[in-house]
């Protein structure tokens, strides 16, 4: 349906590198789609499937110079959700905050699944496996914080301590 969301990154192997190859996209009714990448795009290159409620695909081909290629069919399974709230200490929302996920055991992902705060300082992740992940935070300000929940689940809390500085003489 049209709520399915493409995502292309290009992925260099010898070098620390993730940029978006092409814009995000949908899919037609049938499940299909054709995406024209960025210019100059060829080499290796990782494919991010996401649809709400499916669990995400990544799917990594190599594409020949000119960047004319075709990605194998991927079925999505079912997949649970994870809806929050990240506040600061004295409980006021903090907006713009990347919340990431990773399933507890790792699942060897590429790249943790990874949603921004609303202005009511919500989330939600709806493309995940079920059972236990780990939740991190980092925002400017605050202190880095993980926390567990069990997908599925609605009322995860995250807590953001401040970050202070501590002077003195040893």
């Amino acid at each position: 349906d049209g709520d399915f969301f493409l995502c292309l990154t290009q992925c260099c192997f010898d070098q620390a590198c993730i940029c978006q190859v092409a814009t995000p996209t949908g899919c037609g009714d049938d499940g299909r789609f054709r995406v024209a990448l960025n210019a100059g795009i060829s080499g290796r290159v990782s494919v991010e499937l996401e649809a709400p409620d499916r669990l995400r695909a990544v799917v990594t081909v190599d594409l020949p110079e000119g960047g004319r290629g075709a990605l194998p069919d991927v079925a999505l399974g079912v997949a649970q959700s994870i809806r929050g709230q990240v506040v600061d200490l004295r409980g006021e929302p903090v907006a713009g905050v990347v919340v990431q996920g990773r399933p507890i055991p790792d699942l060897d992902e590429a790249e943790p699944w990874r949603r921004t705060t609303a202005a009511d300082g919500t989330f939600v992740m709806d493309t995940l496996p079920p059972g236990p992940v780990a939740l991190r935070c980092e925002a400017p300000g605050y202190a880095p914080t993980v926390v567990e929940a069990i997908a599925p689940q609605d009322d995860v809390l995250i807590r953001l301590g401040g970050l202070y500085d501590v002077r003195g003489r040893v």
